[in-house]
């Protein structure tokens, strides 16, 4: 008896804590009050998994949506968000399954053929199930009937950006390409500029901040919230099956294992959702619509509202708990209507009623108000940038950490104000800027000419969001707390007015660069709604590193900027697209005799030139706020640089560079991958060039520009530390050289190339490439001869197109030589195989004329692709550590790692951890060795586990 009273309790406990099929409101049954008084300006109407249907028959859903569709006009757009084709996407024309399937396709198409506005497909995971190939014919498919643009994003490429109009923007991403296998994709971004999962967060992020202010709609499959089965949420009748029980255990393990990669929990499908979600928090009008799920819900998490409308042709489950609003496992549609006034709301209808099942305010009004703000005010002010108390510390706090320009912050000083109505012709504000620490406001003049506002005061919780969260949103738990003030004296370190000197010292160099002016800019009405988060303080005003400024000496009078991405993108897809890299070493030396460490690929365009049939790019450094900076100034961060290399790039400006090697970190792959055929003598004569025309005078001329309240012994210590660099430049610069060159690329085409790669007889080895005509090896557009003085490997990457390598000559392999043939059928002619690998495809067509050098095949997507960021330093950290119990008394001991990077490691080629203690209760010790290395056999990592004790060790068991 008591048996069953037990059962029954656990059933009824499932049956109320399972997901159902019926509607449920967070609020009981809220039905707000659609707006009649407002102006539609766009609707858009929402389908997901619309792709099962049996011949000669369509869902429901999708014959509710297509008369949707009909009584639609043209202000619209139909978004069909995945998994358009069950069960395996579209078949070859040979498949017994692709009639089938094309009737599935085809009934969503006719649903949308007479419809007056634009309708698009986006993929879902079912659609890659037979493939990319799979995925390209259903693409092609769908265009012969709905024309251009109508599958998004195309090629098998992960994100694309629709102006639905000035106001609306669509962002379009495909899920399924960051959280499938792609070692199980051969050809996975052949025909996309986007290689890496890094690269698609990049843009992103920017596409995010670039729609600003504007309602943004991100169309992915799969969504960021879920209250059905993908979320966690099961019926009662899959916890019943395949029986009781064992039902109940597969959905925990589904639940917490995050098995499969459709639902939430899976690793990758989380780190795709918390990255989106955390970067969507930079844009305040931003909504998620989605299918995936057999279902319709609303949802709002984070600050973010999401739509599922999933439930074109199939139904599941939902249980309406947590961040729900509404949801309901019924065959519908949702709509999404924006407004004039810019407020948003969705609708959701079902069971072929015409009337909604739900309906909610997405997004309220803009305001729209902005205050008369007085004209007359003084032409100058005086302020500072941080308070007298923000920058008061105790000497205490200065030992620890330094005494860095902290005053200079607090310093009063008297600048110019500025009207922006009629600075540079009148300026007017577009969008905020993007950057993660600076506060930023863009602006245009009347020729479509872009400036930048940027506050000297600095954002630190924007700044740790940024670089220390990015896939977890802390915005609210770190305002006001102590982490952001010591965080706001951490910017301290940099000299507030020195990027106003860099102009100067550029020009002299002839190292382009942007001209910023120092204003304080009240409130004012041109800043427009803006006015809220600016004005009424210190700001750099500069043009900005972008196309149409073209009279502007700072940027060689180029009229056409480009950014690092689009750069590498244009060298790999034209042999005449090239890198001025005479130009760039300067730069770069330039960074090292100005101490500006932070020299990234955003901190860089590319100005554009057109010279002898060639394009040529040089570069334009943007961002000089490091320049002169005492980062490792006090105690604290002098022991942390000290015992972390990886951190030693945080050090204080000094005559003398400490470590060239650290101090790069962050601009080094991009060195390496840009620096591939200047030898050691181009250095040197970049070096003279600066030593030449970076005189005393122009320094004395250039710091003339810092604040006269601010001209004091400082200024007259950073002047004799920036001479006595200048006088270091050629010792910096050698050893930079040798580290620049220890592992050297060599970067064909995407179009068909022929390496010639000759061994000479003193060690050397020739690399020249050419680009193949008509099968034969026609013009030269790479020469270089690599010594073993100088190099160490040369990593040679065909990229994309039929490559040709020819490895010949009598020579030693003293220099280790790396093939690498990335897309399409490559040869491979070995005749000299010493120190030669080969990098390819297992599942792809490759020709080997001889059985020479050393062949790595697999189907493994890093090894086989081209990343400039695929080379890294090899690292290592030491750190102390002292602890006590009453068996060993106080112990005191060392914790080291050290990880080895190479070509075959995507995270490490091998790592070891060694551990040393002592105790002093005992006078034991223990000496621990852990160690890893990557991929010995075939995809196995082989783990090294080693202890040695003294006699006197002891160790306590309680068992």
């Amino acid at each position: 008896m008591r048996f069953y009273t037990s059962l029954i309790i656990v059933i009824l406990f499932l049956l109320s804590s399972c997901a159902t099929f019926q509607p449920q409101y967070k609020d009981g049954k809220n039905q707000d009050s659609f707006p009649s008084d407002r102006t539609l300006v766009h609707s858009v109407y929402l389908l997901g998994d619309a792709g099962y249907a049996d011949l000669g028959k369509q869902s429901q859903g999708v014959t509710m949506f297509g008369q949707a569709l009909k009584n639609a006009d043209k202000n619209s757009t139909a978004l069909f968000l995945g998994d358009n084709i069950y069960e395996k996407g579209l078949p070859k024309k040979s498949s017994p399954e692709r009639t089938v399937a094309e009737h599935r396709i085809q009934v969503q198409i006719d649903a949308a053929k007479d419809f007056k506005g634009r309708p698009i497909f986006i993929p879902g995971n079912h659609d890659w199930y037979s493939g990319l190939n799979g995925l390209e014919r259903q693409e092609d498919f769908i265009k012969d009937q709905l024309g251009k643009d109508s599958f998004l994003p195309e090629n098998g490429c992960p994100i694309e950006k629709i102006d639905i109009t000035d106001d609306i923007v669509l962002i379009v991403v495909d899920s399924h390409w960051y959280v499938t296998n792609w070692d199980k994709h051969p050809n996975l971004n052949d025909n996309c500029e986007f290689k890496t999962r890094a690269r698609f967060i990049d843009e992103f992020e920017s596409l995010i901040k670039k729609a600003r202010g504007k309602t943004t709609i991100v169309a992915i499959h799969h969504p960021m919230f879920s209250n059905g089965p993908h979320g966690g949420q099961y019926s009662f009748g899959s916890h019943m099956s395949p029986l009781p029980v064992l039902g109940s255990l597969k959905n925990v393990i589904r639940r917490t294992g995050g098995v499969v990669n459709v639902d939430i929990q899976n690793k990758r499908y989380t780190e795709l959702k918390d990255h989106l979600v955390t970067l969507a928090q930079e844009n305040e009008k931003t909504i998620f619509v989605s299918g995936h799920e057999h279902t319709l819900q609303y949802l709002v998490e984070a600050n973010i509202p999401q739509i599922v409308s999933g439930s074109g042709s199939k139904i599941s489950a939902t249980k309406n708990t947590g961040s729900g609003v509404f949801s309901y496992g019924a065959q519908g549609y949702a709509r999404l209507d924006v407004f004039d006034d810019g407020s948003t709301w969705v609708r959701f209808y079902a069971d072929e009623n015409p009337e909604p099942v739900f309906q909610t305010e997405v997004h309220p009004a803009d305001s729209r108000s902005i205050p008369n703000y007085k004209t007359d005010f003084p032409e100058q002010m005086t302020a500072s940038i941080y308070s007298k108390e923000e920058t008061d510390k105790s000497k205490g706090y200065k030992k620890l950490w330094g005494e860095r320009y902290r005053e200079y912050f607090s310093t009063d000083v008297t600048i110019p104000t500025v009207n922006l109505d009629t600075l540079y012709g009148g300026l007017k504000p577009v969008r905020k800027g993007g950057g993660h620490q600076s506060k930023s406001l863009r602006f245009e003049d009347p020729e479509g000419r872009e400036y930048v506002m940027r506050a000297l005061r600095k954002n630190a919780v924007q700044y740790i969001q940024a670089v220390v969260f990015a896939d977890q949103y802390v915005t609210p738990d770190l305002e006001g707390t102590k982490t952001e003030a010591l965080l706001l004296d951490g910017f301290t370190a940099s000299h507030p007015y020195a990027p106003f000197t860099i102009s100067e010292l550029s020009k002299a160099v002839g190292v382009f660069y942007t001209e910023p002016r120092l204003f304080y800019v009240p409130k004012q009405s041109a800043i427009g709604k803006f006015n809220d988060d600016f004005g009424d303080e210190i700001y750099m005003i500069e043009e900005r590193a972008a196309d149409g400024h073209g009279d502007k000496e700072g940027f060689g009078f180029s009229d056409k900027l480009i950014s690092t991405y689009d750069m590498l993108e244009e060298i790999r897809q034209d042999r005449d697209h090239v890198i001025d890299e005479e130009a760039y070493i300067r730069a770069r030396l330039f960074d090292m005799v100005i101490g500006d460490w932070d020299r990234h690929q955003d901190q860089w365009r590319w100005a554009e030139f057109k010279e002898d049939g060639k394009t040529i790019y040089r570069p334009v450094p943007r961002d000089r706020d490091q320049a002169f900076s005492l980062m490792d100034d006090g105690t604290l961060m002098g022991i942390a640089t000290f015992l972390a290399p990886p951190i030693r790039l945080l050090r204080s400006f000094e005559a003398e560079l400490k470590d060239p090697k650290w101090f790069n970190v962050e601009p080094f792959p991009l060195d390496v991958a840009l620096l591939t055929q200047s030898s050691k003598s181009d250095w040197d004569k970049q070096v003279k060039r600066i030593q030449d025309d970076l005189t005393d005078a122009v320094i004395d001329k250039a710091f003339l520009k810092f604040p006269k309240e601010v001209q004091d012994e400082t200024i007259d210590v950073i002047r004799s530390k920036l001479i006595g660099r200048r006088g270091n430049l050629k010792i910096i610069s050698d050893e930079y050289y040798k580290i620049v060159n220890k592992y050297a690329t060599v970067r064909g085409t995407d179009q068909d190339d022929w390496f010639e790669i000759e061994r000479l007889t003193n060690g050397s080895t020739s690399v020249k490439v050419y680009s193949i005509r008509q099968g034969e090896r026609n013009e030269m557009f790479f020469n270089r001869t690599f010594s073993p003085e100088e190099n160490k490997e040369i990593w040679i990457f065909g990229l994309d197109d039929d490559d040709y390598f020819e490895v010949k000559g009598s020579g030693s392999g003293r220099i280790v030589v790396r093939l690498i043939g990335g897309q399409n059928e490559d040869t491979y002619n070995v005749l000299n195989g010493k120190g030669v690998h080969i990098y390819d495809y297992r599942s792809k067509k490759s020709n080997f004329e001889t059985n020479r050098g050393k062949r790595h095949l697999k189907d493994d997507y890093f090894t086989n692709i081209y990343d400039y960021k695929k080379i890294k330093y090899n690292s290592s950290l030491i750190l102390p550590s002292i602890g006590a119990n009453p068996d060993d008394g106080f112990r005191i001991g060392l914790a080291a790692q050290f990880i080895k990077n190479g070509y075959d490691g995507e995270k490490f080629t091998a790592k070891h951890q060694l551990g040393v203690q002592y105790y002093f209760a005992t006078s034991g010790f223990d000496l621990r060795y852990n160690g890893e290395f990557k991929e010995v056999f075939n995809n196995i990592n082989l783990g090294l586990t080693a202890t040695f004790t003294s006699p006197n060790f002891a160790t306590n068991f309680f068992g």
